[in-house]
Parts: C-alpha cells; sequence; structure tokens
C-alpha cells in the first residue's frame, strides 16, 4: 500500500470494534447514496484506545457533494429527517430483543442474526442520518459557508458573529437532555414535598441511563443520579424557576432566530441553510442518543458472549460484525487474535463495499503511517479550533477525559478534554472555558457550552497533546484560539 497522508477527525480514551466499526462501515453506505466513492479511511485501535482517521479529503470530498446538494434544494434535508423520525424507532426495537429475552436459551444462529438485524437498521438510520456528522467531519464545510456568509454582513472582525452563528445553529426544539433535566427537576420537588421513593429514582435511571453511556458505557449508575439530585436547589422556587426557562427555552431560541434574521436581512435561501445545519445538529445529538441506548440494551449480547466463550468485555467488544457467523454458529473462536487487536489493529474501509480488520504486521505499517501523519510540534504557542460558544477568558489547564479526572478540577479551570461526554459536565459548569480535540459545532461539547453559556473552542485536533495540567491558557473563543501564556 503507498505512503498515505493520514488526518484524525476523533479521539476516544476508552473505545473497541463494537460500536465504532459500526459508525465508521456507515460512511460507505454515506458515500453510495451521495455518489461519491471515498478513497481509505480507518478506525485505529491500540490499547484501548481508537481514532477516527481517513486519508486526507476523502470525508471533505463526500462532505463537498452532500453539502451542493443541500445547497441544491430542501429534498435531502426533507430525507434527512425522514429517516432518523423513521429509523430511529425501529433501531430501538430491535435492540430491545436483548433485554426481554434470556440469552442463555437461544441458538448461536438466532443471536447472530439478531444481532444482524439491529447491525442493518443501523446501516438503514445512517445512510442518511449521518450525512450531517460528515459533512462536518474532516473540514467543518457548511459551518464555514455560513461563517463566511455572515463575515460578508457584518464584516470579518464583528464581536456579533459567533453570537449570531450560536443563535441560529442551536436547535430551537426541546431535546432529550432537556427533556431528562426537566424530569430531574420533578423529582426533586417531589423530595422536598416528602414523597420521593426510591424505585422512581431507579425508573429514572433505567428511563435515561444512555445518554451517558458513550460508546463503551457504563451510562449512570442510581448513584451518580441522587448526586445530580442533590445538586440540584432544595428551594421549591428556584427548582419551578428552573424548569420553566428548560421548557421555554426552544421558544426563546425561535425568537431570537427571527430577530437575528431580521437584523441581518437574510434571504429566504440564507435562512434556509441556517436552518439545515440546526437540523442536522439536532438529528446528529438526538440520533447518537439513540444509538447509544442501542449500544447500552446491546450490552447485554456481549455479556452473553462472554458467558459462552469465556470472552472478557474487551475481547467481546473486539468481534467485526463479519465474524459474527464463524463465532456464534461455527464456534470458531481466535482469542489471541482478539488480543493482538487490543494492543494494536486497524479497521480498514476502501471503496463502496471494502472493510476488514488488520492486525499484525501490516497493522503495524498502516499505524506507522498515522503516527508520522499525526505527530505535532508541541512548543507551538497557539493552537486554533472552532468557537462553539464566544468569550475570552485565561486560566489553568486541567485535563479532564472522564469522571476520574474532575476530583483536580476547580472553579475557574480551563477544561481540556480529547471530547466531552454528559458524565463530565459537573466540571464543565465549573470550567471557565471548554478546549477540546475532536468535534464539530454540534457535537456534545458546543451544545453543553451554548447551554452554560461557557467559552468553548472545538475541534482543536492537537489541544491534549500540546498542552498539559497545570499550564496557563488564554482561550479567545471568538476567535477560535488558545494561546500558551
Amino acid at each position: 500500500m503507498a505512503k498515505t497522508k493520514w488526518v484524525e477527525m476523533a479521539h476516544e480514551k476508552r473505545a473497541h470494534v463494537f460500536p465504532t466499526y459500526w459508525y465508521w462501515k456507515s460512511v460507505q453506505y454515506v458515500a453510495k447514496a451521495i455518489g461519491v466513492e471515498p478513497t481509505i479511511y480507518a478506525c485505529y485501535y491500540k490499547n484501548h484506545e481508537m481514532s477516527y482517521v481517513s486519508k486526507e479529503n476523502c470525508f471533505t470530498d463526500i462532505g463537498a457533494k452532500i453539502l451542493a446538494e443541500l445547497k441544491k434544494d430542501d429534498k435531502l434535508i426533507q430525507r434527512i429527517e425522514r429517516t432518523n423520525t423513521e429509523e430511529i424507532p425501529k433501531l430501538i426495537e430491535l435492540s430491545q430483543w436483548f433485554t426481554e429475552n434470556d440469552l442463555a436459551g437461544q441458538s448461536g444462529e438466532i443471536l447472530k442474526n439478531q444481532c444482524l438485524k439491529v447491525y442493518h437498521q443501523f446501516m438503514k438510520l445512517m445512510e442518511y442520518s449521518a450525512m450531517g456528522t460528515v459533512v462536518e467531519f474532516e473540514r467543518p464545510l457548511l459551518s464555514n459557508y455560513l461563517e463566511n456568509l455572515l463575515k460578508e454582513k457584518v464584516g470579518d472582525e464583528s464581536v456579533k458573529i459567533g453570537e449570531y452563528f450560536n443563535a441560529f445553529t442551536t436547535p430551537a426544539r426541546s431535546t432529550t437532555p432537556q427533556q431528562e433535566e426537566t424530569a430531574l427537576h420533578y423529582l426533586k420537588l417531589k423530595e422536598l414535598a416528602g414523597d420521593l421513593s426510591e424505585d422512581e429514582i431507579a425508573a429514572h435511571t433505567a428511563r435515561y441511563s444512555y445518554i451517558a453511556f458513550g460508546y463503551d458505557g457504563p451510562g449512570w449508575s442510581l448513584s451518580e443520579v441522587k448526586e445530580r439530585l442533590n445538586g440540584l436547589p432544595a428551594q421549591k422556587s428556584e427548582l419551578e424557576k428552573q424548569i420553566d426557562e428548560i421548557k421555554h427555552t426552544p421558544a426563546v431560541i425561535k425568537e431570537k432566530q427571527e430577530k437575528y434574521a431580521r437584523e441581518l436581512n437574510l434571504i429566504d435561501h440564507e435562512k434556509y441553510l441556517f436552518k439545515v445545519l440546526e437540523i442536522l445538529g439536532y438529528w446528529k445529538f438526538e440520533r447518537k442518543l439513540a444509538n447509544q441506548r442501542s449500544h447500552e440494551m446491546m450490552e447485554k449480547f456481549i455479556e452473553e458472549l462472554m458467558r459462552r466463550f469465556g470472552f472478557s468485555k474487551a475481547q467481546a467488544k473486539m468481534i467485526a460484525p463479519y465474524e459474527l457467523k464463524d463465532i456464534l454458529v461455527n464456534g470458531r473462536v481466535d482469542v489471541n487474535e482478539l488480543n493482538n487487536r487490543l494492543k494494536l489493529s486497524i479497521g480498514l474501509f476502501t471503496g463502496f463495499e471494502n472493510d476488514r480488520m488488520v492486525s499484525g504486521a501490516e497493522a503495524q505499517n498502516i499505524a506507522d503511517e498515522i503516527e508520522v501523519s499525526l505527530a505535532v510540534d508541541t512548543s507551538v504557542k497557539e493552537i486554533k479550533g472552532v468557537c462553539a460558544y464566544p468569550g475570552k477568558v485565561k486560566g489553568v489547564v486541567k485535563i479532564v477525559n472522564d469522571e476520574s479526572d474532575m476530583s483536580k478540577f476547580n472553579a475557574g479551570d480551563i477544561l481540556l478534554s480529547t471530547s466531552t461526554m454528559p458524565k463530565i459536565i459537573p466540571a464543565m459548569k465549573k470550567a471557565a472555558a471548554i478546549v477540546t480535540d475532536s468535534g464539530g459545532i454540534t457535537c456534545h461539547a458546543a451544545i453543553v457550552s451554548r447551554e452554560l453559556k461557557v467559552p468553548c473552542v472545538i475541534g482543536t485536533k492537537i489541544a491534549t497533546k500540546v498542552l498539559k495540567d497545570g499550564d496557563l491558557v488564554e482561550v479567545d473563543a471568538e476567535k477560535g484560539i488558545v494561546r500558551k501564556i
């Protein structure tokens, strides 16, 4: 294979083949639906960590075609919204089978077939739903286009650009996390009235734990939900005020969007394109949560693999979907290969159809190429990313990638993360600013920072490689710049 110039689009501190391989496989479906054959891209697994990487411009080429179709008319965005609305419930229904049946009593053939039903439904959903990710992943194509449009209207240096952009791209409809937050507030009201039972807290946990699940789990535990409950105000009036604010957030956002559209004299097509980005952002977030709900239910399947074959959870999660028949039906298991994959392996994707897991010498050769491509000059003093929420602050860096890192975090620190997740929101609430390596304008960090009104720079790619705990930095989120002082 010729030398490849690789780019990294996201990095996870803990992730395995299931389900990340599924996500990257779905890009081939997206590419085929839009008619642009992908060159080469990969999942890079090493010691339980994972990077989404691709040949330079692979995703940009696909994204450019998606953007052209979105700009042409509203047929594609209607298809994307319809796909999410119709296919998400089907994915959840198929995944629930694993929680509603005694898996120990099922044959390998039945388990394999049910897992593949979920897999194919996942692909049917992602074929159009993931277009919103692809168009913004390697380069934020639509975001850049709309940001330049704003600059043409108000000038390159206007402090209003970030404010306008965030207003137009924030979903003007209720999100699942907002619904969960409202439900938690109502539990707190019941607690203050002395009418809250343990069963009600457990039911809330079971209903919403997947919000914190991510790729690899676990979701919220009962103790974590209780801790969040204890963190809410102890005054009825304040709780009711916060509930009212959450409920009215979509209406407030819509009103602000309409006001800014008038200020900027946006024509109908410009309003449409901002609406497209808003819709893509909403469904990327909601679909990701639905996927996480499916992953959480599929943990029962992973546990059954562990029971039948003596796998560890990590080993079971290194199985590729095309290997299910060999393992579950034919009983062919290569534990050494699974262990090798945990140490170093590549999920390699080329063209419309080709995909395979690679380990050993071939994986090492590709890994060497990736490491050379992603090498960073750690002496740089200025890091560039994308503004998710405007503001300019100084503070001390603390790297927080999971909940175990939160104990070192103090109010006013700069939260630095490869990518944020719901379990570190308590630290995000205390942060003077948030900076991430990965993510686009519709990622978790971007959405949470807007809700909290905390300056945020996303998609720096290198921040956690250049900065360390204790570094003093200035975050100029309006310009998407982080400077080491």
